[in-house]
C-alpha cells in the first residue's frame, strides 16, 4: 500500500488542462501551471509518478508526485506526507516505522532490474518479519543505487558514441549508418 497518489490524480484535482500522448498511454501533456505560456510543455507520466517542464527557457520544474503537491499546494513536504498519511488511514507513527527509500522504487523498475514482483505489499512483509524486510529492502536499495549508476554509464556512453559518429561521418553518413 502506498501513501503516494497518481500524479494523473493530482493534475485532475489542481485543474490542470492536460492531454494523453498519442504514443504511449502512460505520457501526457499539461499547461504548465508554473510557466503560463498556454503551450503543452508539461510533461508527466503516470507509470513513473513524475514530472518535468520541456519548454525552450522552462521554468526548471520537475520532480515527483509529492513535489508537485508540494509546489502546487504551497505545503512542506513534510505537511504532504503526513496529510496523505491521514488520508491512508496511517498514523504517523506507524507510517515512520515501516517506511524505507526502497519502498518507493516503482514496480515497473524492479521488474526492470529482474525482481519478480507479485502482490508487493512491504507493510504486511514488517507485520510478519520487520528484520527479514529491513534487509531484503537495503537489498533491494543497494542493487537499485548501482542499476541508476549502469543505466546512467550507458546513457554516457550513447551520447558519447552519437557525438563521436557525428563529428567523424557527418549527419548524412550517420543516418546512413543506422539505417543499414
Amino acid at each position: 500500500m502506498s501513501i503516494l497518489p497518481n500524479i494523473l490524480e493530482v493534475v485532475i484535482k489542481y485543474n490542470i488542462k492536460h492531454k494523453q500522448s498519442g504514443v504511449r498511454t502512460t505520457e501526457y501533456y499539461a499547461i504548465c501551471p508554473f510557466c503560463n505560456n498556454g503551450g503543452y510543455t508539461f510533461q508527466f507520466n503516470t507509470e513513473k509518478n513524475t514530472f518535468i517542464c520541456n519548454r525552450a527557457n522552462h521554468c526548471g520544474k520537475r520532480g515527483g508526485v509529492i513535489e508537485l503537491i508540494t509546489l502546487l499546494s504551497c505545503e512542506t513536504k513534510e505537511q504532504v506526507v503526513e496529510r496523505l498519511r491521514k488520508q491512508k488511514g496511517l498514523g504517523e507513527r506507524k507510517a515512520l516505522k515501516y517506511f524505507h527509500p526502497a519502498m518507493a522504487i516503482p514496480i515497473v523498475t524492479l521488474k526492470e532490474m529482474g525482481f519478480v514482483v507479485k502482490n508487493l505489499n512491504w507493510y504486511e512483509s514488517f507485520k510478519k518479519d520487520p528484520e527479514h524486510a529491513r534487509r531484503e529492502l537495503n537489498w533491494i536499495w543497494h542493487e537499485y543505487k548501482e542499476y541508476c549508476k549502469k543505466v546512467e554509464i550507458r546513457r554516457r556512453a550513447i551520447l558519447k558514441l552519437f557525438d563521436y559518429l557525428v563529428t567523424l561521418k557527418g549527419m548524412d553518413k550517420l543516418i546512413e549508418c543506422l539505417t543499414s
